[in-house]
Parts: structure tokens; sequence; C-alpha cells
């Protein structure tokens, strides 16, 4: 049997070769990196209440505080 038409699967041996080569040249060149798209975006989230990572209304952000709070002194009470 020839070399050059033995197949596996759908590529020959040399097509398979240079798709494996492609694919780990591609793989070296990955950004991981954050990017910003929308400048504007950024600044009016940055602006926003947050409370544990979420975005909160104004007025929702003095009652989520004062129960966050008034849940840690029952915590530190109980170990006492």
């Amino acid at each position: 049997m020839e070399e050059a038409s033995f197949k596996v699967g759908r590529y020959s041996a040399e097509e398979r070769r240079e798709r494996i080569d492609r694919y780990r040249a591609k793989r070296s060149r990955r950004n991981f990196n954050k990017t910003i798209k929308y400048v504007c975006r950024k600044t009016l989230a940055d602006g926003r209440q947050r409370v544990r990572g979420r975005f909160v209304r104004n007025d929702e952000v003095g009652d989520i505080l004062k129960a966050s709070l008034f849940q840690r002194c029952e915590d530190e009470d109980y170990f006492w």
C-alpha cells in the first residue's frame, strides 16, 4: 500500500500533520488578557454602586448594608 494514498479518517497523514501544526501555532498565540471593548460602558459600570460585585439601586444600598452588618453581629454572638 502506498503511503501518500493511505488515509486514517478524513485526512491523509500529511494533511493531518499540517492541521495539527496549524492548531499548535494558533494555540501559542491565544490571548487571555482582558480587553475593554466599550470604554463608555466601563466608565458607567465603575460609577455604579455594587454589593458583593452586583449592581444595586442607590436606595437599596443602605438596606443591604444594614442587613449585612446585622447578620455579622448575629454571627459574632453565636461564637461567644
